[in-house]
């Protein structure tokens, strides 16, 4: 019997990749059993009651870099076109009319800042947690 298989989404057709401006708001990923780990070191320890944790990985990326890396992965070869925030802004109000829009005003708010670990903010390392980095778990996390 052949199992399944879904067909990819019709973004894995197009030619080009919207980025959101251009591209340069750097990220700081965190992978899920990575931050599970660190909500089951708090759970377990009393002395991180009332500290503020932020996870993310060692390494900083841009938006761009992220989106070169899943394509790299999948073997895709695609435009990145860059796309004014106010363009987003325009298409998300656009959008919001919908029961479930797509993109939303809050998620261009995101897109709009960095989202990295300040220094000297309580982090993995403060929990005993070496997380992994998004080159090596990128393969387990877009898995077919």
């Amino acid at each position: 019997m052949q199992s399944y298989k879904p067909d990819p989404p019709a973004s894995g057709l197009l030619p080009v990749v919207p980025l959101f401006g251009t591209g340069r708001t750097r990220l700081q990923p965190a992978y899920v059993e990575d931050v599970a780990a660190a909500v089951a070191v708090c759970l377990r320890d009393a002395s991180t009651a009332g500290v503020t944790y932020e996870l993310g990985e060692a390494e900083v990326h841009t938006y761009r870099e992220i989106l070169e890396m899943i394509l790299r992965h999948r073997g895709r070869r695609r435009v990145l076109l860059p796309v004014p925030f106010a363009l987003w802004d325009i298409l998300a109000s656009s959008l919001s009319v919908l029961p479930t829009p797509p993109i939303t005003g809050d998620q261009i708010a995101l897109m709009r800042q960095d989202n990295v670990v300040q220094p000297g903010a309580a982090s993995f390392r403060d929990l005993g947690i070496a997380p992994g980095s998004l080159h090596e778990l990128l393969p387990r996390c877009l898995a077919q």
